[in-house]
């Protein structure tokens, strides 16, 4: 046969394979699409780029989604960056399509590939755990951008995403588990967990993972490889928490413990369920943040911010509550604010909930390319302005229909 025939008989086998799909948004769809990414023809890449070219197919998108699946296992990071951009517009709308961009996003190697807005691959990880509850790749998709980004942030922020949104990646890493048996779903719990610094057991889980595998399996090694380099990672954080503690320890027994720099005052967050505003800003901020609530508190303005949690509550519920209750949200906007992920996630939630949104400048920082798309010709009231107090004032009431 000429090598054209043998394209062409490819291309009705994985048409044959194709038909057999069951619904896209069972976990069995994707399993049998990696099986397909396996397949051992010598020219699979040119086939389903085939079958993605052909406008008149109904199987493009299972064609893209294969061959997406088939560079990710290959590391082949540039060709899956640019079959993502080449085919967004074609494929946006398909319900699997987020879920193979958050994978590449936080699969790859290469960390220029990760968002600077962390916070809204997140976000749509963990919607589509909500559309797709049933799918234990969903939930694992989600829990494993989570960790991944984790893993490669600095140690603030680090803790802020894990103080917003580690409890959900532990919930969905285990029900995850509880519907399928996968190796890899023991390796992102045991990354997960080493987050709060349970590194024996999260050892123990990624080599559970390396157990579970099969051999036969043609990226094994690499797949071994990838879970060995997560324990050596989760052993080098362990010794250097232990490090940290010790020289603490070793810190406080040479020296004299420096004066602590407190805020004069920090201001009351009102009590109010309605009519107030909530105040979005990074806690680094608060020397120059706290001075302002303390103003709007006087000019009778009701103000809430994070200093309104009281023990034993549950942050995120809390903070998620008060913005969807909140009639104006005014975001402190500065150099540390804009890096800082949960601020991006309030910023996210105000957003979408339709608020009215004032940004209060500290300097003159850019924001991402999604904010700045959002607020890029929007007007700001800058903190140093000599009639600060009174534009910021009459906006407020302005946006609360007050006058």
């Amino acid at each position: 046969m000429t090598k054209e025939a043998d394209r062409k008989t490819d291309i009705e086998d994985l048409k044959h394979r194709f038909e057999t799909l069951p619904d896209e948004r069972s976990r069995s769809y994707e399993k049998k699409l990696g099986k397909i990414a396996q397949l051992d023809y010598d020219d699979l890449e040119e086939v389903l780029m085939d079958i993605i070219e052909d406008e008149d197919s109904p199987y493009r998108f299972p064609a893209f989604f294969a061959l997406s699946i088939r560079y990710r296992r290959n590391k082949d990071y540039e060709k899956l960056s640019l079959l993502i951009k080449d085919y967004r517009e074609t494929f946006k709308r398909s319900p699997s399509f987020n879920h193979i961009r958050i994978g590449f996003c936080t699969n790859s190697d290469y960390y220029s590939y990760i968002p600077e807005d962390y916070n809204s691959i997140l976000s749509l990880a963990y919607n589509d755990t909500k559309f797709f509850a049933d799918n234990p790749g969903y939930l694992h998709t989600f829990c494993n951008a989570f960790v991944t980004i984790c893993e490669r942030v600095d140690d603030e922020d680090k803790k802020e995403l894990i103080e917003a949104w580690y409890e959900d990646a532990l919930e969905m890493i285990k029900k995850a588990i509880e519907m399928e048996e996968y190796p890899k779903y023991y390796s992102t719990k045991g990354r997960i967990i080493a987050l709060k610094g349970l590194y024996d057991d999260a050892i123990s889980n990624i080599n559970k993972a390396i157990g579970m595998e099969s051999s036969d399996r043609p990226d094994y090694e690499l797949t071994i490889s990838t879970y060995q380099n997560y324990i050596t990672q989760i052993k080098l954080e362990k010794t250097r928490q232990e490090l940290l503690k010790r020289i603490e320890e070793i810190d406080r027994f040479i020296k004299i413990p420096e004066p602590v720099k407190t805020l004069s005052s920090i201001p009351k967050a009102c009590k109010s369920k309605q009519n107030y505003c909530f105040v979005s800003y990074a806690h680094a901020d608060s020397e120059d943040v706290f001075p302002i609530i303390e103003e709007l508190n006087k000019r009778n303005v009701k103000v809430w911010f994070d200093q309104g949690i009281n023990t034993g509550e549950e942050w995120k519920e809390v903070v998620e509550d008060r913005i969807k209750r909140c009639s104006v949200f005014l975001w402190m906007v500065s150099s540390i604010s804009i890096q800082k992920d949960a601020v991006k996630k309030e910023v996210d939630q105000a957003i979408r909930e339709g608020k009215e949104i004032i940004l209060i400048r500290f300097d003159d920082s850019e924001l991402s390319r999604g904010f700045d798309l959002e607020f890029g010709s929007a007007q700001y009231i800058k903190a140093d302005a000599p009639d600060f107090y009174d534009r910021l004032i009459k906006e407020i009431r302005y946006r609360m229909g007050e006058q």
